[in-house]
């Protein structure tokens, strides 16, 4: 009896420890297929369209921050919401950057605050931005180029204002870059950018010379300032130091806005930048021109003040 009941006691327990494995592997059978079933139904839904109101009016959208206009729509829910740069600043007009100039909703200009359209509709956000451009070339990388060649390739990238600077040096090879200037810098990488008509001075070697047509212009230039100095003191007095000082300033600007306008008059788009400047410049120089009172003038302010304008009407001859 004690050993039938072994027997029995034995079977026992085998028959529960494969009920207990047979119940594990339906656990476990269970929670794979819950958890196949529970990956099918937490799908992310697709988001359907709806049903939005405009935050803004396209009037008001004018000349506002692009960021600003654009977490506007964002926040109203909008779905597809994009910007474009117009790169149309050059430094005159770079405080302008991020101003919205025009909104388009569904490609249409006008809308109103509050008007409702579906929110899958496209919303672009047009503004001005700066007309930048990246250096074709690294500064440390000029050591014998060609300053012509150096010139091309900064016009082919974008660039207008660009002039070039003769340096006299018989130990150089002629016509090779010395540097070249970016606002003033000298050291920039390939991937630095500017604004299109940032100011860019090629500077290039030359052949030293014994004497130049530029120099005796010049010298002669100085003699006849000097003789005309000269030929007012007497009677009534030297010349104004501070009315001669404006007036030299004010002769010298014209030669070189005579020399500007033979380059314009060649190539108005090239030099267009150039021109606005100077005309700006002109101004200020013939306002001031016209300040002077005649009756406060020494009869040696008047003289030279008649002798530099005849000089000044004489040259701009050249370009009528």
């Amino acid at each position: 009896m004690k050993k039938t009941k072994r027997i029995t006691a034995l079977l026992l327990a085998g028959l529960m420890s494969v009920s207990v494995l047979t119940a594990c592997g339906k656990k476990e059978e269970s929670g794979y297929i819950d958890s196949e079933s529970s990956y099918e139904y937490t799908e992310e839904p697709t988001t359907e369209p709806r049903t939005v109101e405009i935050p803004v009016s396209s009037k008001d959208c004018l000349n506002k921050d692009e960021s600003d206009i654009l977490k506007m729509f964002q926040k109203a829910g909008f779905a597809d919401v994009e910007t474009e740069g117009l790169s149309d600043l050059l430094t005159k007009d770079k405080g302008k950057s991020g101003q919205v100039k025009e909104v388009t909703i569904d490609t249409k200009k006008s809308f109103k605050k509050g008007d409702k359209v579906m929110s899958d509709v496209v919303v672009k956000i047009i503004y001005h931005s700066e007309n930048s451009h990246y250096m074709p070339f690294d500064s440390k990388e000029l050591d014998g180029k060609n300053y012509e060649d150096i010139v091309t390739q900064l016009k082919d990238e974008g660039f207008t204002n660009i002039k070039t600077k003769a340096f006299e040096d018989n130990g150089k090879e002629k016509d090779s870059v010395k540097s070249v200037s970016v606002n003033g810098e000298t050291e920039f990488d390939d991937y630095t950018s500017y604004i299109a008509d940032a100011k860019i001075v090629v500077t290039y070697y030359t052949e030293k010379k014994e004497s130049s047509k530029t120099e005796s212009k010049q010298e002669s230039k100085q003699e006849s300032k000097s003789e005309s100095s000269k030929s007012l003191i007497g009677d009534s007095g030297a010349v104004t130091p501070s009315f001669k000082e404006y007036m030299d300033s004010y002769e010298d600007f014209m030669n070189e806005y005579v020399d500007l306008m033979k380059n314009y008059n060649s190539d108005p788009m090239k030099y267009m930048t150039e021109y606005l400047e100077y005309m700006e410049k002109l101004g200020t120089y013939t306002d001031k021109l016209d300040s002077y009172d005649e009756d406060d003038m020494s009869a040696a302010d008047w003289a030279y003040y008649l002798e530099v304008t005849t000089r000044v009407n004489k040259k701009l001859l050249e370009v009528q």
